[in-house]
């Protein structure tokens, strides 16, 4: 490549016997070396790959040169402004996968020594022969390829508009990763379950994520992993329902080979590509008994043992688990192992449903909708009534799913007519909303005279955490005397 050579046929195929982070690496420094060196296929199995492992911006790095310019500046205009993996991303699907861009600030002071001049590398690579550069917060935004035009120094402009902010900061306060991991909300539900994360970051205990569909459990795995001590190794995001029992149990622990019909090479496990990061088993509850055996052993001795192959081999990797599913009744019913239900939850985290945190649903309103910046809408005040009183069945992926169409079917305001929700839920008083409110006003008018007002033990009663209950006692403005007025007359 160096040479200015595409490489033999038979030099891409070693590329199949490295371990596939490293190929995909191999792959992506290739492309951004010798722009369109690198064979469509192998592109697209390296992008595979990293979306695996969760690295999903190296994806859209490599997968850009295919998506072209316009797609290239969509997907970059719809992230956060001044992400420098998205202006990576941008300048390779423009043509420049070489480009190197970087701040210097200027140090006035001392202007004998130009060379005490930190640079800051914004975007890394090869560089080229070829500079631009615009003054930028005190120093200048400089840009280097193996070619200059006006397509790069449109895109230089824009760098500079969004990063002006970024370059003005300390060097410490730039974030590597967008913040948040896109968990918005203050509700006292959610608070508690960042308050959990937060604590149970640090260390290696496996983590059990419970939550219904849509609540948010890979982003909570996301944060645990990027919070903890190994945030610098690979996140692997497996699947459990996507794959049948065999490609599983393959995914999850490789093999040799010759150990079944078409093995023709060695082949690491998910669990070995993990090692000294962690790995995210969505979707627990669907992992077949003969892999669940293999898991405990992993979680006990920290071993794996490929397919077709008698010798054990090490791995040190966190184990992070998902599940929407009743774990318990699955082991009363003999289709989950009890002795892996206890390894797995020696931390439970249990993510709140989304109507259970109140008016975080329109905080999530306000943020999927800030972050389309093609065309700017706002939801009216009738919109957001609506978006209140609905049930939310479907969680965060229901409303964020909701707003994408009522999105491109407004023009400049969304109003109720936008929201595609179901039409019991149109009328704002009716005979339905009535009696349902009354039902949940009475059950916990009841519960909390069975416990003589104790919340805590009232939640754990009627399977909601304190501070969903907290919230419904007020929302149903439920005075507590209310239940302890109950309790005589149940008693009487």
């Amino acid at each position: 490549v160096v040479a200015g050579e595409p490489p033999p046929d038979a030099a891409w195929e070693a590329l199949g016997s490295l371990e596939p982070y490293r190929a995909a690496r191999l792959v992506l420094d290739l492309e951004i070396a010798s722009h369109g060196v690198v064979p469509p296929w192998w592109r697209r199995e390296a992008a595979a790959v990293f979306r695996r492992m969760g690295a999903a911006l190296l994806a859209e790095r490599l997968e850009a040169r295919e998506d072209g310019a316009w797609r290239s500046l969509a997907a970059y205009l719809g992230r956060e402004p001044g992400d420098p993996e998205a202006l990576a991303a941008l300048l390779a699907g423009a043509g420049f996968p070489e480009a190197v861009l970087a701040w210097h600030p200027e140090h006035p002071e001392h202007p004998e020594h130009p060379e005490t001049t930190e640079r800051r590398v914004l975007v890394p690579g090869p560089g080229g022969g070829r500079e631009l550069s615009l003054p930028l917060a005190g120093g200048s935004l400089v840009l280097s390829a193996g070619r200059t035009n006006a397509v790069l120094e449109a895109l230089l402009a824009l760098a500079a508009r969004d990063l002006g902010e970024v370059c003005d900061r300390p060097e410490e306060a730039v974030p590597e990763e967008p913040p948040a991991d896109g968990i918005v909300g203050e509700s006292p539900a959610l608070r508690a379950a960042l308050e959990r994360i937060s604590r149970l970051a640090p260390g290696d205990l496996p983590v059990l994520i419970l939550g219904e569909s849509g609540t948010g459990k890979e982003l909570a795995a996301r944060r645990l992993h990027r919070a903890s001590a190994r945030a610098a190794a690979p996140l692997v995001v497996v699947n459990c329902a996507a794959f049948s029992e065999s490609l599983l149990v393959n995914e999850l622990f490789g093999h040799v080979r010759g150990a079944f019909t078409g093995a023709d090479r060695d082949r690491k496990g998910l669990f070995e590509t993990a090692h000294g990061g962690t790995i995210f088993l969505d979707e627990i509850g669907d992992l077949p008994l003969i892999a669940q055996g293999m898991l405990l052993r992993v979680l006990q001795e920290g071993e794996v043992r490929r397919q077709g192959e008698s010798l054990t081999r090490r791995v040190d990797v966190r184990v992070l688990a998902a599940t929407h599913r009743d774990l318990a009744r699955m082991v009363s019913q003999g289709t989950f192992r009890q002795d892996l239900y206890y390894r797995l939850k020696v931390g439970t985290l249990e993510l709140p449903p989304l109507r259970d945190r109140g008016p975080d649903v329109l905080l999530l309103a306000d943020h999927f909708l800030a972050r389309r910046n093609g065309k700017g809408v706002r939801l009216s005040r009738e919109a957001r009534a609506r978006l209140l009183a609905h049930s939310w069945p479907g969680n965060v992926r229901e409303l964020k799913h909701l707003l994408e169409t009522a999105a491109a079917l407004a023009d400049a305001v969304i109003g109720p007519v936008h929201l595609e929700l179901p039409e019991i839920e149109i009328s704002p008083v009716g005979s339905y909303h009535e009696q349902v409110e009354a039902f949940r006003r009475r059950l916990i008018i009841e519960a909390l005279a069975r416990f003589e007002g104790r919340q805590a033990e009232t939640a754990r009663f009627l399977g909601i955490t304190p501070q969903a209950l907290s919230y419904s006692i007020r929302r149903l403005r439920i005075d507590q005397r209310d239940g302890t007025k109950a309790g005589v007359l149940s008693a009487r």
